[in-house]
């Protein structure tokens, strides 16, 4: 194993699962569309598989859109399992599940990026929820080297769930069931159990799509109220 892999390989079984979930037809995979490569090209629709980085999506969608139908995938470890590898012997630790579980307010981050396709109605996105294992290298800092230790690779173990965004209407899952009509980002923060950074990007995305406005003020806090479209 070389340190110099990493990154490169983080996502790649992942990414290779879902191609071939969706499409097990390798004759399907890899299909030239313009100056693209969609990962899947079937039944006049195009499917890709993005594990981050939403907006190198931008331009494809702005080519793909007018001409056909579009199905972005996501992949989300909801439950996800650490394994640490000795990088002196290769050698990997017993795999502990980890204490952190992602859920669709997770996907917030990405979907911003590409906002404005959202509601295009050729779009419908896919959050995909896996158990997974993560490999993680004992290359950090501390006695034990695991803080700010880098990841390896994260392998599929199974498809959880599905979550399908298409419509405007779907996009109100991002509004959590006990908050109240008039809220803060403070109250969205306590119901969904992010911090303040990823609280913020689920505000930003129900902004984005007009799911919510601003309302007033409190001290130094914004108020938000729910605008039913």
């Amino acid at each position: 194993m070389n340190n110099n892999d990493v990154g490169t390989l983080n996502e790649k079984d992942i990414h290779a699962f879902l191609k071939n979930h969706y499409q097990p037809n390798s004759d399907y995979q890899e299909i030239k569309i313009g100056n693209f490569i969609a990962d899947i090209f079937y039944n006049n629709t195009v499917i890709e598989i993005q594990t981050s980085n939403f907006s190198n999506l931008r331009k494809k969608l702005e080519y793909y859109l007018p001409l056909y139908k579009v199905i972005i995938v996501y992949p989300i470890s909801q439950i996800k399992y650490i394994s640490w590898i000795n990088i002196d012997n290769g050698e990997s630790s017993t795999p502990r599940k980890s204490p952190k579980n992602s859920n669709i307010f997770d996907s917030a981050w990405e979907l911003n990026k590409i906002s404005e396709f959202l509601t295009h109605e050729n779009l419908e996105i896919h959050l995909v929820f896996l158990e997974s294992i993560e490999y993680k290298l004992l290359n950090g800092f501390g006695k034990s080297k695991k803080m700010k230790a880098k990841k390896y690779e994260s392998k599929p173990i199974k498809i959880l769930s599905t979550t399908t965004l298409k419509s405007i209407d779907d996009f109100y899952k991002f509004i959590p069931n006990n908050i109240n009509q008039t809220f803060t980002v403070k109250d969205i923060s306590k119901a969904i159990k992010r911090n303040d950074k990823r609280t913020r990007q689920v505000v930003s995305l129900l902004q984005n799509l007009l799911l919510i406005r601003r309302c007033g003020k409190i001290k130094n806090a914004y108020i938000y109220e729910i605008n039913k479209l």
